[in-house]
């Protein structure tokens, strides 16, 4: 497979162990990402070749839901289904949301069964995979997953032929007593070693057990960090922080500290995008909106889901300035951005009210 640099190679040892060893892994594991520059190039095949090792046999697949409520019912019935790893393959649109943050970092999945009045409640030990070409992520998803970057150069990878194992799926599972036992013995090796200090090493938060027994073992067997793609992952996914900053800059310039619905300002976003000043701030909250969050048509944005973006950023410094979220006695939410003041990172703004609203914290 094209895989990109030696941390992407260490990257896929750690996909295949990871399942491996599951059972021994008291805590969360991180998702794999595997991420392709072009359609062809071999992703899928990369990924399946992971539960052909662990499991014998090919992926439990999904596609991406069009929503956090559709990934739930989704892994719910596969948990139903006492599925130890499952494929979210093809991944198209911005990857990331309430769901599958849950799903890789949750230690108990509880969902409401569809139809019935009752509730499944099961240990979360499934491994999540993803796979998709230049994917776009969001939210807190990059430091919950691992990124394998792959890139062929070829116009048409798809017609690639004369490979060194024509048939991979069956080499693999012919052989597949061998991988399992090489996977096993790097952990084993790494433990029997007495577990030894490992330069560059530190756990990674939420998934502290599997960096003491997958991450550290490829680190000290091979000296390459399958966890370095990280810092890639993170700042795709900053870019939703760099457009939220620049949401609240242009909320603030024209809006100051008055309250506003998000339905407000869908009718202020609405006219007015011209080319004086007040048009040019418009026009850039606008477009980074409807960046953020893209709705039905180009020049649209999903109110719901910068609603709960916003939710999740109450209190949370954006260059230099916060959001402060109010009701209305109706029941629909207002918002405030308000500066912070130097040496009081609290601004004295929550608990007061404005417009008749109650501020919530």
């Amino acid at each position: 497979f094209p895989v990109l640099a030696k941390c992407d190679k260490a990257a896929i040892m750690a996909a295949v162990i990871t399942p491996v060893i599951r059972p021994g892994i008291d805590g969360s594991v991180p998702m794999f990402l595997v991420n392709a520059n072009v359609a062809g190039t071999g992703k899928t095949l990369a990924a399946h070749t992971f539960s052909f090792i662990a499991d014998g046999t090919d992926f439990p697949t999904m596609s991406q839901g069009s929503s956090a409520e559709e990934d739930e019912k989704r892994i719910t019935s596969l948990l139903i289904q006492c599925c130890r790893m499952v494929l979210i393959d093809n991944i198209a649109s911005v990857f990331g949301n309430s769901t599958i943050d849950a799903a890789i970092t949750s230690r108990v999945w509880e969902s409401r069964l569809l139809g019935v009045n009752e509730t499944f409640k099961a240990p979360m030990r499934m491994c999540l995979y993803g796979t998709g070409n230049n994917i776009q992520i969001k939210g807190d998803m990059g430091r919950r997953a691992i990124w394998i970057r792959m890139e062929c150069s070829d116009e048409d990878p798809e017609d690639r032929h004369q490979f060194k194992i024509p048939d991979l799926r069956k080499h693999i599972l012919d052989n597949r007593v061998t991988y399992v036992t090489h996977a096993l013995n790097i952990v084993r090796g790494y433990v029997q070693a007495g577990r030894p200090c490992v330069q560059g090493y530190h756990p990674i938060g939420s998934f502290e057990r599997w960096s003491d027994l997958v991450r550290a073992p490829i680190m000290w067997a091979y000296g390459v960090d399958p966890a370095e793609s990280r810092s890639e992952i993170k700042r795709v996914a900053d870019n939703h922080i760099l457009l939220l900053r620049g949401i609240i800059r242009s909320w603030y310039n024209l809006w100051q500290e008055k309250w506003m619905t998000l339905a407000s300002v869908r009718s202020e976003l609405s006219t007015g995008c011209d080319t004086t000043p007040k048009g040019n701030l418009k026009k850039e909250m606008l477009e980074a909106l409807c960046e953020l969050s893209p709705g039905n048509r180009p020049d649209e944005w999903d109110s719901h889901y910068v609603g709960s973006l916003f939710r999740r950023s109450v209190g949370r410094s954006l260059d230099g300035r916060k959001l402060v979220r109010g009701t209305q006695s109706g029941g629909a939410a207002k918002w405030q951005v308000v500066p912070i003041l130097p040496g009081n990172t609290d601004s004295g703004r929550e608990g007061q009210t404005g417009d008749g609203v109650d501020v919530a914290a």
